[in-house]
């Protein structure tokens, strides 16, 4: 049954594999959310030239001590090493 478990409660590995999954979903929004009230960066129009810094969505399950599942967390994170230094 844990076996079973864990492939049901997987955690995807691409934006691709958790839309469908309203968990998922949900966590994702919550993280939106999070990023709009506490205004952690505005969207901007691409300029000419400019490179755009990398970004991909992160998923994890919290769980309890007794191996339950606490919470789905969705992390939008930004690869600021994508940028180069003294041209973005």
């Amino acid at each position: 049954m844990s076996i079973l478990s864990d492939i049901i409660d997987a955690e995807p590995t691409s934006y691709e594999e958790s839309i469908n999954k309203k968990v998922w979903l949900d966590a994702m929004v919550e993280e939106y959310n999070s990023i709009m009230k506490n205004e952690v960066w505005d969207v901007m129009p691409r300029l000419k030239k400019k490179y755009v810094v990398i970004s991909k969505w992160i998923y994890n399950i919290k769980h309890m001590t007794d191996r339950s599942i606490k919470k789905y967390k969705a992390r939008f994170v930004a690869y600021a090493f994508s940028q180069k230094e003294e041209v973005d």
